[in-house]
């Protein structure tokens, strides 16, 4: 394909195709030269300062392609709701792939139309003279492919949008210096398109992106990871026992408290709080892939029940637990508001967690700190969470490894541990990097991810809990289209750490030396915290099936889901969604947070059916309705 040249200056900085913001259309193979994405210095957003992203100091200019899961962003001024009432809206995606949709998302390697569903910008502030139509596919897209964008029959309050003059140029075979250069690269995209039945001269905005190749996605993850357990082996890192507990509480008889010598990967180990980790970042070699820089200590907590430690216990189950965001691991110590610390009681769980680190209790204030002076810096939350996931890796290898037989662990002779049965289980943070998790473990196959979703451009304007830093950035960005791209741009690189770019691979497509996994997701609606759209993402990109009274909003078509008979259970080899309805009002439409006055965030994971559901799927892989019908 013909990309434009680094040496045209105008086209390099700002495409003309949407002549009223320099980034849009977005995502854009305009950017994409030689295999790699080629930001300009003044692409991104400046903030009210004039201050910008660099995306060679950033690392953006990197990466080989965009999003998995994009946000896809557009813009003519003056638009409303009713504008675009006849796009598909997340309500019915069927209506994507009719005949006469007005957006199109067209896979390039098949010719086939991809269902996707579409909203006009409400988080940022906007006003209806400056609202950035969104589009998002409704799963997961695949690696290194080509897609092509098209719009048509898209209203503004005065009627029909007007086409740029860069784009009409390019559609009807006018001259126009500023796109000369692109018009045999568009010639193939407008001949993709009338291959799908689409007439030219309806178009009002067309164009094509190429997603990120799995090499450039899970590339430093999975380095880091192998070389990792190559370096523990069987037996897991070495620890220390720090502190133990006995008797609790009237669940769990022991509580071990301890460090672990991982390896490390990053140029230097961050405490958080008041030392920010702005200029933490791994160490790459030449090829782009984490250098081991020897041994970090790290904090864990386990937790033995009390039934495991009576005569005649067989050996427990682990399972290594999730925090939430901005939490820790002492999470699991406050396991009685969800019922966690009675089902390890009751199933025979050893329970463990260590800090998701990047996006622990410790890195809030960094983040913050970035967000509000120099986002350039964005790396450091990736970078930072890769090596979180190696942390929780190391863990679990240590607890089937050198715990297992570790005399705190070890009652009337008999380890409390049994190295062949694992389980994960987060909820919130823990059910989003969850899906990273359970993507590039080697020693868990079955886990539950509460309250999870992907990714986090498409959950975070309607997360309450991003609305402080949302004011951070409103601050910085004055302009409310800006405010919305920022998201897709710091998307680009959070891919690397986000369930986005590791969904295919937890069932549908494991990576190299990793086995099959399967994952029960489950969600409340009225979640305040993360979006139920999110979760949806999550579990329509992971194939994951449904019982047929799911429930759902009023007028929602369940898109994308296989169904399966309430009295029925789920086949062995699936993975499944169940979400409950606890009674409060509808969230909104657009993409904002619902009110936090009836969030349901942490109802699912403390409802008795959902954790009966949960037991029989992490033990089994298959689990009935336990609801008999809707849950609620």
């Amino acid at each position: 394909f013909f990309f434009a040249s680094a040496s045209v200056g105008f086209a390099e900085e700002c495409d003309p195709l949407v002549p009223d913001h320099c980034m849009l259309p977005f995502p854009n193979d305009f950017w994409r030269t030689s295999n790699k994405l080629n930001f300009s210095q003044n692409t991104f957003p400046l903030d009210g300062k004039g201050v910008n992203i660099d995306p060679v100091v950033g690392g953006w200019n990197e990466l080989d392609g965009f999003s998995p899961i994009p946000t896809i962003l557009a813009f003519w001024p003056n638009m409303t709701d009713s504008s675009i009432s006849n796009v598909a809206s997340w309500k019915d995606m069927s209506k994507s792939l009719s005949s006469d949709s007005p957006t199109l998302l067209i896979d390039t390697s098949t010719g086939t139309l991809v269902p996707h569903w579409g909203e006009l910008d409400s988080r940022s502030g906007a006003t209806e003279q400056d609202r950035a139509l969104i589009l998002y596919p409704s799963s997961r897209l695949k690696d290194a492919t080509r897609y092509i964008v098209a719009l048509r029959g898209i209203r503004n309050s005065e009627g029909l949008v007007s086409t740029s003059p860069a784009f009409a140029a390019l559609r009807d075979n006018t001259t126009d210096p500023a796109v000369e250069h692109r018009r045999k690269h568009f010639e193939t995209i407008f001949a993709s398109l009338a291959k799908a039945g689409v007439q030219r001269s309806s178009l009002q905005l067309a164009w094509d992106f190429t997603t990120n190749s799995r090499e450039s996605l899970n590339g430093r993850m999975l380095a880091a990871r192998d070389d990792a357990l190559k370096r523990v082996n069987d037996a897991g890192p070495a620890y220390t026992i720090n502190k133990v507990t006995h008797n609790v509480s009237a669940e769990i008889a022991v509580q071990i408290e301890g460090t672990m010598n991982v390896p490390f990967y990053l140029n230097r180990h961050c405490l958080g709080y008041i030392d920010l980790c702005n200029d933490v970042r791994l160490v790459l070699d030449e090829a782009g892939k984490p250098v081991y820089q020897g041994l970090q200590k790290y904090t864990w907590i386990a937790m033995v029940p009390h039934s495991l430690t009576q005569p005649g216990a067989k050996p427990g189950t682990i399972l290594q637990y999730g925090h939430g965001l901005f939490g820790d691991k002492k999470e699991i110590t406050y396991g009685s508001e969800s019922g966690l610390r009675e089902d390890a009681n009751k199933y025979g769980w050893v329970l463990a967690a260590c800090d998701w680190i990047g996006l622990a209790a410790r890195d809030e204030s960094g983040l913050a700190a970035m967000l509000a002076t120099n986002m350039t810096n964005f790396p450091m939350l990736p970078d930072q969470t890769t090596q979180g996931v190696i942390n929780s890796l190391m863990l679990m290898r240590l607890l089937k490894g050198r715990l297992h037989t570790d005399p705190n662990f070890v009652f009337n002779g008999k380890s409390a541990i049994d190295p062949s049965k694992t389980y994960y289980n987060g909820n919130s943070q823990g059910g989003i990097l969850g899906g990273v998790y359970m993507a590039v473990t080697t020693d868990v196959q079955r886990g539950s991810l509460g309250v999870g979703g992907a990714p986090y451009a498409l959950l975070l304007p309607r997360s309450a809990d991003f609305s402080a830093l949302f004011d951070v950035i409103s601050l910085r960005y004055k302009n409310t289209v800006d405010r919305i791209c920022l998201f897709a741009v710091l998307q680009l690189l959070w891919d690397r750490a986000d369930p986005s770019a590791y969904l295919h691979a937890i069932s549908s497509d494991p990576f190299p030396d990793t086995p099959t996994h399967h994952v029960m997701m489950h969600s409340g609606l009225g979640d305040a915290q993360v979006s139920w759209l999110a979760n949806h993402m999550f579990s329509r990109s992971v194939g994951a099936k449904i019982f047929e009274s799911n429930v759902h909003y009023p007028d929602e078509v369940l898109f994308g889901f296989d169904r399966i008979a309430d009295n029925s259970s789920v086949p062995i080899g699936s993975n499944l969604m169940v979400q409950f309805d606890f009674g409060v009002p509808e969230v909104p439409f657009g993409n904002v947070p619902p009110s936090k006055a009836g969030d349901t965030h942490e109802c699912s994971r403390r409802n008795a059916e959902c954790r009966l559901m949960m037991e029989a799927f992490m033990r089994t892989g298959q689990t009935t309705n336990a609801c008999k019908g809707p849950c609620k």
